[in-house]
């Protein structure tokens, strides 16, 4: 370790820009990496259900729905500007290439017809071929959707105010958001003060999903101040603000940039990983950096006199000598540990294992390359830095606060220990919170109606259930 340590610090430009490099080499195969929610990632393959549902996806194409309601603000939705727009949207809609053709419902898909019946037998007809222009077709309309119950609620909701156009898509390998654009496109063009309309369905619901994960271009720099911000409140110091923010952005780096190089996919379930081995990548940063500066702190007080340059390697040496055999063995098990989630057949679980085992093994990589090589170039502490870094903190205070409540109450800590672990294993916190925070779904299999409990229920929905005859409550 002494001999790796010391090479690091002997050729650090070298190091620093071999590092660099590998770090602007991945850099440009981050744009490869994909943000996709796709439902087969979050169920494993091998199971009998799911490959029986693969089998028929593969047989009849049909995989992910979209519904679309159409409402009328004034009136009813038979009134002629209204019917064109209906026809209209379901022309576009059937004419997408991801859109399954066949699956297309609605007043004016061609697959939804008119039966009427005579002293013959039956006469089959196009519920909606064309578009009536005059109050007698717009009669014969009602009339034909009435005398089919099997449109009930199907087509026209009970008030006649709504009416829905379904369709199955195809799973394009791209995610949800180009599904969502391609049903926005055909019905943006549509939309006036004369109608509401709403969308619904998987495909929309899993497209929101990969819009919020997007949102963590936000969140993970915010997540970087944050650990910034209270590195430097604990320190004081520009190392302490510098050095454990480099090796967890680095690390992040790398980690992503591999998936993309792996051409594994990211999904909304893994969007918040990076913020995970930002803190991870800091954590192990900081505590080399808390150590570094115990061991220059001894050195100094030990020889006054001698060269800073040469205490501040004699320090780095000393601190990865230490506390490196110790950091590389925490992180290599915690890294396999990440890995082993590979036997896993859920692919969101796999994707997680790996993007955090390559952003626990870059840390480490780097506490022993980049910043011992970097932490040698910069200028050694000086004595106005080491006071602020010894100064006692609000973190200091706290800490000390618990640890002398910890010793003086033992056994009320003990017991408020054991009560909440038994607790949380009999289930009675968990249930509770299941049922206040996560909404259930529950099909009534002989009646159909659905039930959603929680808050999580969307404008959206309320149109598709409440107008087009889905019953929407507390279950």
């Amino acid at each position: 370790m002494t001999t790796w340590i010391n090479q690091m610090i002997r050729y650090r430009y070298w190091v620093m820009g071999a590092v660099l490099a590998v770090t602007v080499g991945l850099m440009s195969q981050i744009g490869h990496l994909q943000i996709i929610v796709s439902s087969d990632n979050m169920v494993p393959q091998s199971n009998h259900f799911v490959r029986t549902g693969n089998e028929i996806e593969s047989v009849f194409g049909h995989k992910y729905t979209v519904a679309i309601a159409v409402t009328a603000t004034h009136g009813t939705i038979y009134q002629t500007p209204i019917l064109e727009k209906i026809k209209r949207i379901t022309a576009r809609i059937t004419t997408d290439p991801m859109v399954i053709k066949s699956s297309v419902t609605g007043l004016a898909a061609r697959k939804v017809k008119g039966i009427e019946g005579n002293q013959e037998g039956m006469i089959v007809n196009a519920l909606m071929d064309k578009v009536p222009q005059d109050q007698a077709g717009i009669d014969a309309l009602k009339t034909a959707v009435a005398s089919n119950p099997v449109y009930d609620d199907l087509l026209v909701s009970k008030d006649q105010k709504t009416t829905l156009i379904v369709a199955d898509v195809k799973d394009t390998g791209k995610g949800m958001s180009v599904i969502d654009q391609a049903v926005r496109a055909a019905v943006d063009p549509e939309r006036d003060a004369s109608v509401e309309i709403a969308l619904g369905g998987q495909s929309i619901v899993l497209a929101q999903l990969e819009k919020f994960s997007a949102r963590m271009a936000f969140f993970l720099p915010l997540a970087l101040l944050i650990i910034g911000l209270i590195h430097y409140e604990a320190f004081r110091t520009f190392q302490a603000l510098l050095l454990p923010l480099l090796t967890a952005i680095i690390a992040v780096i790398w980690s992503l940039s591999s998936l993309a190089v792996l051409k594994q996919p990211m999904d909304v379930f893994n969007a918040s990983t990076p913020i995970l081995i930002l803190a991870i990548a800091a954590g192990h940063a900081v505590q080399v950096l808390k150590r570094y500066y115990e061991e220059y702190g001894k050195l100094k007080e030990a020889s006054p006199d001698k060269d800073p340059k040469e205490l501040s390697r004699l320090a780095i040496v000393t601190t990865m000598t230490r506390i490196g055999p110790v950091m590389a063995v925490a992180c290599t098990v915690a890294a396999l540990g990440f890995f082993s989630l590979y036997i896993f057949e859920i692919k969101s679980v796999q994707t997680f294992g790996i993007l955090t085992g390559i952003g626990v093994l870059s840390a480490m990589l780097l506490e022993f390359t980049f910043i011992p090589a970097l932490r040698s170039a910069l200028k050694p502490p000086g004595d106005n830095e080491r006071r602020r870094e010894q100064e006692r903190t609000l973190w200091d205070r706290l800490l000390e606060g618990i640890y002398h409540m910890v010793l003086q109450r033992r056994s009320a800590i003990t017991l408020i220990t054991v009560a909440f672990l038994l607790c949380v294993s009999l289930g009675c916190g968990g249930d509770l919170a299941l049922q206040g925070l996560i909404p259930s779904l529950v099909v009534d299999p002989q009646r159909r109606p659905v039930h959603v409990r929680g808050e999580l229920v969307t404008r959206q929905i309320d149109l598709l259930g409440e107008q087009a005859g889905v019953r929407v409550g507390e279950g």
